[in-house]
């Protein structure tokens, strides 16, 4: 859920791209300073919706006490430390790269 508007628009362009992945980069940046006034309103409206939607299902999720959000507390427990597990790895792996 925490996807940042520059992964969005990386997503965009390459929706668009043709090429190889070797001319992508340099493509993209090309393609950022194309951008005009309209679509950078566009692509930040559709990112807009697009996390609102996302942090809707997450708030949906936890009203209903479902998954993660269960009440019985060992349940609950055991999906906390599994969601720190996951936390932890990402954080090791981006310091890693």
């Amino acid at each position: 859920m925490s996807k940042k508007f520059e992964d969005f628009l990386q997503e965009k362009h390459g929706g668009d791209f043709v090429g190889t992945k070797d001319m992508m980069i340099d493509d993209y940046e090309n393609w950022l300073e194309n951008v005009t006034i309209d679509e950078w309103i566009e692509y930040a409206d559709a990112f807009k919706k697009q996390s609102s939607s996302e942090l809707l299902a997450v708030l949906k999720e936890i009203s209903e006490g479902k998954e993660a959000y269960n009440e019985d507390k060992l349940l609950h427990a055991s999906n906390c430390i599994t969601n720190m597990k996951e936390i932890a790895k990402k954080a090791i792996n981006k310091e890693e790269a």
